[in-house]
């Protein structure tokens, strides 16, 4: 998801209070509820240093949901996806095959009991 910005907050980033101002600004437009969940973001600058923009990293955040076993809607709900086919395709097939989310009913992928959860980092072994 690329957050639009305006003028004023494509600013120099000379320190993390700069990233912590613009970053506020940018959640607070969230509803209450969303703020309470946890997101990766990534912000990109130009070689000056600029803020060229600011997007939330999908990949981060379903991993962190997923440290305990969720389902497919459970998922989407949480993202505020509503295209089934798109979203396991597109996005959660690619995390699967990457090892870095597992099923729980691996002997089933079809089963309507199966759930993702993030797979151990070999650090957390």
């Amino acid at each position: 998801m690329n957050v639009e910005l305006t003028e004023e907050q494509k600013i120099k980033i000379l320190n993390s209070s700069d990233v912590y101002m613009v970053m506020k600004q940018i959640l607070m437009r969230e509803n209450k509820i969303e703020r309470e969940q946890e997101h990766a973001w990534c912000v990109c600058l130009a070689a000056n240093n600029t803020v060229l923009n600011i997007e939330m990293d999908r990949t981060a955040t379903i991993i962190k949901f997923c440290e305990v076993p969720r389902t497919l809607k459970e998922i989407m709900d949480f993202l505020k996806l509503k295209n089934r086919k798109h979203f396991f395709e597109s996005i959660l097939k690619p995390i699967i095959e990457s090892s870095i989310l597992k099923k729980t009913i691996p002997d089933k992928p079809t089963s309507k009991y199966q759930k993702y959860i993030a797979a151990k980092s070999n650090q957390d072994s």
